[in-house]
């Protein structure tokens, strides 16, 4: 993630078919000693840098990406649903100086475990926003800053997707007929049914009840706010089924 020209978090994120991670130095004592997961999606983190200003973008980063594999699309953990193991990863934020990395940008370990903490109460509470996540049973985990990562990891095929950056986030509204105004940040990329959900967090109806429509234009679930041009600060019809 950047803030201005400067890289302020490096994600690396991993499917899974099986997880074991272990939270102690050492081999574990019992089950409370490492956390164990069937499929579901690995986030490896480094931070170079203050997330604090970029704190929700990374959150919505890492819930609502489109990583997933279901039907044959791919959606977000929130759709899936999986359980998620957030791993901080101290040499994603290298840099390669001639034949060794350098690590002189990454930020003091007590920064990096506050940022870490944040991302990880972040996630967890964004998550829960949504019923289709709340009622699965499923968690986002979170491996023990400060010490060296004990990760077994089993894979069907290898899947790495790498994350530097974030797409500059737009605000939108929803106007029902009312005159009640929903506004809501999200990503371009970002589906319709994912702009539903995050009005449905704000108004407490279920997102699948909502309707959004552009004079007799009905959007789509499915389809991308940026593939139907919607734009920063543009105003949505809001209805209800």
């Amino acid at each position: 993630m950047s803030s201005g020209d400067s890289v302020v978090a490096r994600l690396v994120f991993q499917r899974c078919a099986k997880a074991k991670l272990v939270l102690t130095e050492g081999e574990p004592k019992d089950e409370s000693d490492f956390v164990l997961i069937n499929e579901g999606l690995l986030v490896f983190i480094a931070f170079l840098g203050d997330i604090t200003p970029k704190l929700q973008k990374l959150v919505n980063v890492i819930c609502t990406t489109q990583i997933c594999e279901k039907d044959g699309k791919y959606v977000s953990i929130l759709d899936f649903p999986c359980d998620v193991i957030l791993i901080p990863q101290f040499c994603l934020g290298g840099r390669l100086k001639g034949k060794k990395f350098q690590y002189h940008s990454i930020v003091s370990k007590e920064e990096a475990e506050r940022y870490f903490n944040l991302i990880n109460d972040g996630c967890s509470n964004f998550a829960a926003l949504h019923s289709h996540w709340a009622s699965s049973g499923h968690r986002i985990y979170a491996g023990t800053y400060g010490i060296r990562q004990n990760l077994i990891v089993h894979i069907r095929a290898l899947c790495l997707s790498v994350f530097f950056g974030y797409i500059e986030m737009i605000e939108i509204t929803a106007n029902d007929r009312l005159g009640k105004k929903v506004r809501v940040k999200c990503n371009p990329t970002d589906t319709i049914g994912d702009l539903k959900k995050l009005i449905a967090a704000q108004t407490g109806t279920k997102w699948d009840r909502i309707i959004l429509k552009k004079w007799y234009n009905v959007y789509k679930d499915p389809v991308t706010l940026a593939d139907y041009e919607i734009k920063d600060g543009m105003n949505l019809e809001l209805y209800y089924k």
